[in-house]
């Protein structure tokens, strides 16, 4: 009887120990099924979404060429070099390069998309005769007229300051595709997310290590890691990332995960922007989009993906060819390429050549445009939804203002040395802003001598007093009572301003008598102006001078007719805008 019960407690207790464990099993398929749904759920949602908050992109006005049009060649070589365009010692085969001779260059124009339609790229031959363009070529027939693409002057970037420039994958090239795949997941197109002989290699050698020190990560679990997970490295973290990657491979096709995965890589570091997919790659290292990568430039892109700053043909060149080289030689036994192309990507220099940074190009203008974006725009719109925003800003003349300016400044100091700081004193400075009157279009700012040492924008912050080039307002404002030859005196009057007597004298010292208004606006005579603005009215003068756009304060003192009060250089240009525009005030 003894062993008969105990029997059956024992038979019991395993009957009761096994809906335990039933019971648990269900508990927990019912958990991971929950969490799945719950990953699922959270997978579709994200993707379904934005992906990416892409910065906003400002691109100048285009630059036009045409027969007569004064440009020297070195000129239009800088012009080629701000759009990243290479220099080759052969005739380009290919968009984005050029090559010259005695009195020409020859370029390959990219491909652009603008706003109304789609430019095609094509050999455009340019010759020059003393500083000028003599004529323009494509396939020997004359044109008339050329667009050069806009150059990007900014972008726009939000807290996360990722640089990125969407592709699809119809632009990726087969080569890139490849190039990629053979290096970090050679079964890509074979498992369903996970590569179980690659985990399991991994795996050992981490419980051998009693840490995570090896990957053995596909395309789609480096997608998972990079855009749903934080980068710290543990094993439930590691779990988490292989269910997810398994539920992608699920809902998505693999060239939609190749697409993502070509979109969100890491590959380096621009300053304080890090340098997000293939497409924002191809344009920081090789100065143009995938669609026209070499086999040679793709193979580094595809090395670069490992250790983006390691191997970064800006920092590491011979790394770089290194690891591009090891790339080549996985595709040639891969049977992606043929022998003659691998010896021909080979021979290939890693000589990266990007787009120089668009900030450079014109620092001052673009400070102006954000304050004018920002009253148009929410900032998150600005920095997340990939804007492509057109200026009028004309990088030929930006160009020139620069050089003009700094030329301009050096000559001063040499010809004065008193004006060579010394010390501690700030450099002697200077602004300029170029304006079409007809339109308000500004295209060219330079707001000081070097935005490196000060940010500070001289062209429309800095007050300072316009001197003679106030006195067109004036006899603007005395166009009613006076007409060109109507008589002044310029003869020299006491002021009392202030308590203290003023006389008005001119810049050469001799008054000259009765003169006419036309002569006296001709030759800046200073005490027939302010003779003439006193008859007129100097509260009159100011309501003219406001009407034309200009806000800074004046007061009705006898020396605001020679401009002693100050305004700021944008002001005074918008200011002649309406002069030169029949009355009509652009917006600046």
């Amino acid at each position: 009887m003894g062993r008969k019960k105990s029997k059956k407690k024992r038979s019991g207790a395993r009957s009761f120990l096994l809906k335990i464990l039933i019971a648990l099993s269900i508990v927990l398929f019912i958990s991971f099924s929950g969490y799945v749904a719950y990953l699922t759920v959270t997978i579709q949602e994200r993707l379904s979404q934005r992906k990416w908050s892409i910065p906003s992109r400002v691109y100048s006005d285009s630059d036009y060429l045409f027969p007569g049009k004064k440009v020297s060649k070195s000129d239009f070589v800088e012009m080629l070099k701000l759009r990243g365009y290479k220099q080759y010692s052969h005739r380009p085969q290919r968009p984005g390069g050029y090559w010259s001779g005695r009195g020409w260059v020859e370029v390959y124009l990219r491909d652009f998309q603008y706003p109304d339609r789609n430019f095609e790229g094509f050999r455009l031959k340019v010759t020059f005769t003393r500083n000028r363009i003599r004529s323009l070529k494509k396939n020997n027939r004359p044109l008339n007229l050329v667009e050069i693409e806009p150059v990007e002057i900014a972008q726009l970037f939000g807290p996360q300051r990722e640089s990125r420039y969407l592709v699809s994958y119809d632009q990726l090239p087969k080569y890139l595709i490849d190039a990629v795949v053979t290096i970090e997941d050679k079964r890509f197109f074979e498992h369903r997310g996970i590569d179980w002989r690659g985990i399991l290699r991994a795996l050992w050698v981490d419980i051998k290590h009693r840490s995570v020190v090896q990957g053995g990560s596909t395309l789609t679990q480096q997608l998972v890691k990079n855009y749903f997970l934080e980068p710290k490295r543990s094993f439930v973290r590691k779990a988490k990332e292989a269910v997810m990657s398994i539920i992608i491979e699920t809902l998505y096709s693999k060239e939609e995960i190749l697409e993502m995965y070509m979109n969100e890589i890491y590959m380096g570091q621009k300053g304080g922007v890090s340098i997000n997919g293939m497409g924002e790659a191809s344009r920081y290292f090789f100065g143009h989009g995938v669609s026209d990568l070499t086999l040679g430039e793709a193979a580094t892109l595809a090395g670069i993906i490992r250790a983006p700053n390691y191997y970064s043909p800006f920092s590491n060149p011979e790394l770089a060819k290194k690891r591009r080289n090891l790339v080549l030689e996985k595709m040639l036994k891969a049977g992606k390429i043929s022998r003659e192309e691998y010896e021909e990507a080979l021979a290939e220099p890693v000589v990266p050549s990007r787009i120089p940074s668009p900030v450079r190009k014109a620092p001052y203008y673009v400070d102006f445009l954000k304050r004018q974006l920002q009253e148009l725009y929410p900032k998150k719109v600005l920095t997340s939804m990939g804007l492509r925003i057109f200026t009028t800003l004309n990088p030929y003349f930006q160009m020139c203002a620069r050089k003009a300016l700094r030329e301009e400044l050096s000559r001063l100091e040499k010809e004065y040395p008193a004006l060579v700081p010394k010390g501690d004193q700030q450099p002697l400075q200077a602004a300029m802003v170029v304006v079409q009157p007809k339109t308000g279009a500004i295209l060219a700012m330079v707001g000081g001598r070097d935005y490196r040492y000060s940010s500070f924008n001289r062209a429309v912050d800095a007050h300072r007093q316009p001197g003679s080039a106030f006195k067109p307002f004036v006899y603007l404002a005395a166009l009613d009572e006076f007409t060109p030859v109507s008589m002044l005196e310029d003869e020299p009057v006491k002021y009392r301003v202030g308590g203290k007597t003023w006389v008005p004298r001119n810049y050469d010292g001799k008054y000259h008598g009765r003169v006419t208004v036309r002569t006296a606006l001709e030759q800046s005579l200073n005490a027939a102006t302010v003779n003439m603005a006193m008859e007129v009215g100097l509260n009159k003068i100011i309501d003219t001078v406001k009407q034309l756009g200009v806000k800074s304060e004046l007061k009705p003192y006898p020396s605001l007719t020679l401009g002693a009060f100050e305004m700021t250089p944008l002001e005074l240009a918008r200011a002649y805008c309406v002069l030169a525009n029949e009355g009509q005030i652009p917006y600046l």
